[in-house]
């Protein structure tokens, strides 16, 4: 399981980056799916999420909801079925 520590030390480090360049947009995740491997089992189907400049959001749900399998993807250490993540305005792109 992935560190929510390490997710939160990650994007406060993100957010000091951003406030030392003229940056909108932290992070944008557009239309993401993922699949469990080696199943039929969608866990993420067509999520969206923008976080901008000075926001905090938090990542909440039951079991099996997504968000380690989220995190994991933005991390870079869980693959994705399809979607697009955009960094910092678009400047840098993860999983191309």
């Amino acid at each position: 399981m992935i560190s929510n520590c390490f997710f939160y030390c990650f994007f406060n480090s993100a957010h000091s980056l951003v406030n030392k360049k003229n940056y909108r947009t932290v992070l944008e995740i557009k239309n993401l799916h993922a699949v469990v491997e080696g199943e039929e089992l969608e866990i993420l189907k067509g999520v969206n999420l923008t976080v901008n400049k000075g926001e905090i959001h938090a990542i909440m749900g039951p079991n099996g909801s997504g968000k380690s399998t989220t995190l994991g993807i933005i991390l870079n250490v869980v693959n994705k079925t399809s979607g697009e993540f955009l960094w910092f305005d678009g400047s840098l792109s993860t999983h191309e």
